[in-house]
């Protein structure tokens, strides 16, 4: 009877130790506007300059993690990668069928006599100080908690 208990507790084991899976996936990222911005245009003009995001979080590489109740997490990753990449692609799609053209300023350094040359009517400038999503799943469901701290430069 003894190795009967002992036997089942291990194949329990194994099928418990079977379900857990860790690893890494990919979580695209993208903005679906719930309302439409009717005088943005008017506020930043046609022409958006946009310099590189800067991203100054201390993990880059990740962007969360999810917690099943089997153990084992599973890290995020932004898609496309890196973080500042994805925030800058959804940008441009959001602000492309309301007329707003994005110009890539690639080595801008900060100053603005040297905007003088671009075809920009203003520019935006994004940090990330934080940006991580933790998912926690319980018996009665997914607890989702998303944090972010943006520092958000339009001029």
């Amino acid at each position: 009877m003894k190795s009967l208990r002992w036997l089942s507790i291990l194949l329990l084991g194994c099928i418990l130790l079977g379900c857990s899976r860790g690893g890494t996936s990919r979580l695209y990222l993208r903005y679906d506007s719930a309302k439409d911005f009717p005088t943005l245009q008017e506020k930043i003009g046609i022409n958006l300059a946009v310099p590189p995001f800067k991203d100054e979080r201390f993990d880059k590489l990740y962007i969360g993690y999810l917690a099943p109740l089997t153990g084992g997490y599973t890290y995020y990753k932004s898609e496309p990668f890196p973080l500042e990449k994805a925030i800058q692609d959804s940008l441009s799609d959001v602000l492309s069928p309301r007329g707003i053209k994005t110009v890539p300023v690639p080595g801008w350094n900060g100053q603005p006599d040297t905007l003088k040359g671009l075809e920009a009517d203003s520019i935006l400038m994004v940090e990330f100080k934080k940006f991580w999503i933790e998912g926690n799943v319980g018996v009665l469901g997914t607890d989702i908690k998303a944090s972010m701290s943006l520092l958000i430069r339009l001029g």
